[in-house]
């Protein structure tokens, strides 16, 4: 308990610094391909993990170690070795980028809107904070951050009952089954992120819409069909959008954030709203509602129903900052050196 504690503790941070660090480097309207990357590849660690697992239940004993032993040290040292790799290597800022030249640099800069964080301003300000709290887009995507979460990610909370009903009652087996959801996520992600990096802004938002009525669809089905099969498909279907909602919606949360710290702490805020689907799945799926669960299906239907009210919000509440402050996006920032049109072509291929 103690190991997955420090565990998770550690792990905490990852995400939100991920798109923080992504937020001083892209435009908004580049960011949902590399997100649906990203995402992607955690929906395929999480097949492999299952894969991993397997494999590994076969080494229990060996060199006079227990197998969730050999899990800790195969799945960590990894990502302890590229820790490394990622403090030593990663460039922070633009700014402070040793790597490229001055026009470079101020191609980089440049580019970016007036309301994204910058490696300058490295001390705290009260007065975005304050701004951010009063923002009403910070409570109406937290709303659908924890909806989301729970309505979401929660349907993942079924598969180890399903995978029983059809039969697969070993562990090593009930692994092997747990691989094709999230490799159906793998590829779904990035089909969005493919479509979002290449349709117009005004269809941007469109396969949000697509994907949270497949999920309610998928729910509908689990409470109302009893084979397990189908059941079984519908959670491939659902396990795969909810992750793929995620390319859509981080862009526009990050582009409604003002400034450095503003973005740090809506950022990490954001994504500790994501959280509660792990810490409120295992009671909406607890073992009373079981082996049917329909009970849970209609409890994270009804949350799902609410988040979508809650992005609709978020996309209206935008939109009205939009119009309120053109300037707060359009004007990019100045640079000080003379930008040529192949200098930021090539670094926006980059």
């Amino acid at each position: 308990m103690c190991a997955r504690f420090a565990i998770g503790l550690a792990e905490a941070g990852f995400f939100p610094a991920v798109f923080y660090h992504m937020a001083f480097w892209y435009k908004p309207s580049e960011l949902p391909q590399r997100i649906a990357i990203f995402y992607s590849v955690g929906q395929l660690s999480s097949a492999l993990s299952g894969l991993l697992a397997y494999a590994i239940g076969f080494m229990d004993g060996l060199g006079h170690l227990a197998g969730w032993r050999w899990l800790f040290l195969l799945e960590g040292l990894p990502a302890i070795i590229l820790a490394f790799v990622a403090l030593f290597g990663l460039p922070d800022y633009p700014e402070t980028c040793h790597m490229l030249s001055d026009e470079e640099r101020d191609v980089l800069i440049g580019r970016l809107d007036k309301a994204a964080p910058t490696g300058k301003s490295g001390n705290w300000d009260s007065k975005s904070v304050k701004k951010l709290f009063k923002d009403p887009t910070f409570y109406t995507f937290t709303i659908y951050w924890i909806c989301h979460g729970i309505g979401g990610f929660g349907v993942g909370y079924a598969l180890p009952t399903v995978i029983y009903q059809l039969g697969f009652m070993t562990t090593s087996n009930s692994q092997l089954m747990n691989i094709p959801p999230y490799v159906t996520g793998f590829v779904f992600l990035n089909t969005v992120g493919y479509f979002l990096h290449n349709a117009s802004s005004s269809h941007g938002r469109q396969p949000l819409q697509v994907i949270e009525s497949t999920i309610i669809v998928c729910y509908i089905v689990l409470f109302t069909v009893s084979n397990a099969v189908v059941k079984y498909i519908c959670l491939i279907v659902a396990v795969a959008c909810t992750g793929s909602a995620y390319p859509v919606i981080w862009p526009e949360r990050m582009r409604a954030l003002d400034g450095m710290v503003a973005s740090g702490i809506g950022i990490g805020w954001t994504n500790a709203m994501a959280q509660f689907g792990g810490i409120v799945g295992p009671h909406v799926y607890n073992t009373v509602f079981g082996p049917s669960y329909r009970v849970s299906y209609e409890i994270c239907l009804a949350f799902l129903v609410v988040g979508i009210s809650a992005i609709l919000t978020s996309w209206a509440l935008v939109r009205r900052k939009d119009r309120a402050f053109p300037s707060r996006y359009q004007g990019p920032r100045m640079a000080s050196h003379p930008v040529t049109a192949e200098t930021e072509g090539t670094l926006c291929r980059e």
